[in-house]
């Protein structure tokens, strides 16, 4: 297709991966359904996430980091002035209405991927991809179209490659991934590790333990010293490029509660999760409320103990554990994406 499509989105250890992830997972089913001129336009605070982007293939286009939100706009509306036809896909939480506005004013077709309806979105479409996103009253225009709950789960190609289709879970725990988030906000997962300490002798398995972090995270020399001293199997994996086939093997899983809580939902991967943010917090709450995952709370009122209680329960409950893998699996059908791009077609036609 002739339309030239803008992402603008960014990534950093302050503001975590999830932006970014999942634009390069609607980004690459875009170019599948024919759309071949896909840029990023996101600001240089950390050249591993530009070059994550990069490495799906994606044109980037730099904003300084220290540019203001004039600044921002101003190069973001030049772009979309080079092309008769431009696709603005926004997902940031530090646009305002304003900003909107004259990208529309510029002859853009806006679409918003958004969490926290706080402003008015003047756009031809926007997305909200969480449980909870039909209870939000959305301010918007009369044409906009309203893309919410987790039919539009934006997954990665690489989760729709055959791992949805696995066995039953087995009755025993003998793998668990620890995953939370891809930068080092909160710096949660030493936490995790320690409420993991003697675990296997507690529960009479043998347990290995995945930890995975993202190309955000800092403080790798903390978290192999940790490993070494709990008394459990650990593997430690920085930025795997096989992150499904990895959650795949868990027979539980510890998560931040972002957008990982719908990737290891549609595994069917039992799960734990503790939000690392406030705009997290609806997305345990209503998890746990629909049986999907356990959510501990918010992470300053997570103690270590309670990790290690819910670890324990949910061991020793297979029945439960069952249940949570056929209720994620039901949430998240893994054709999101398919229905995003579909009805962007649909309103570009």
């Amino acid at each position: 297709m002739k339309a030239r499509i803008i992402f603008r989105c960014d990534g950093a250890t302050h503001i975590g991966l999830g932006h970014v992830m999942r634009c390069i997972a609607l980004a690459d089913g875009l170019r599948k359904e024919g759309f071949s001129e896909i840029t990023f336009l996101s600001k240089d605070y950390d050249k591993k996430i530009l070059d994550k982007i990069r490495g799906n293939s994606f044109n980037v286009e730099i904003i300084t980091r220290r540019a203001g939100l004039n600044e921002d706009l101003k190069k973001l509306v030049r772009m979309i002035q080079r092309n008769n036809r431009t696709i603005v896909i926004t997902d940031s939480y530090a646009i305002n209405t304003a900003y909107l506005k004259e990208l529309k004013n510029a002859g853009a077709f806006l679409m918003c991927i958004d969490d926290l309806a706080q402003i008015h979105f003047p756009s031809d479409v926007v997305l909200n991809q969480n449980i909870y996103a039909s209870e939000m009253n959305y301010s918007v225009e009369t044409y906009t179209r309203l893309l919410l709950g987790a039919n539009y789960v934006l997954l990665r190609g690489e989760f729709l490659k055959g791992y949805k289709v696995r066995p039953l879970r087995s009755k025993k725990v003998t793998s668990v991934v620890i995953t939370m988030g891809g930068g080092t906000i909160n710096n949660q997962t030493p936490k995790v590790l320690e409420a993991l300490k003697n675990l296997s002798k507690e529960v009479n398995e043998k347990l290995v333990v995945c930890v995975i972090v993202g190309i955000g995270y800092q403080d790798h020399k903390q978290l192999h010293s940790l490993s070494s001293e709990q008394g459990l199997q650990i593997r430690m994996i920085d930025d795997p490029n096989n992150l499904p086939q990895l959650m795949a093997k868990a027979d539980i899983a510890i998560s931040g509660g972002g957008s990982t809580c719908y990737e290891l939902a549609y595994l069917g991967i039992p799960t734990i999760s503790i939000s690392l943010a406030d705009n997290q917090k609806r997305i345990g709450e209503k998890l746990d409320e629909t049986g999907v995952s356990v959510y501990l709370g918010y992470y300053e009122d997570v103690s270590k103990d309670d990790i290690k209680k819910a670890m324990k329960n949910l061991i020793i409950d297979s029945i439960k554990r069952k249940e949570m893998s056929e209720r994620g699996k039901i949430l998240v059908d893994g054709r999101g994406v398919e229905r995003v791009v579909r009805e962007l077609k649909k309103l570009i036609d």
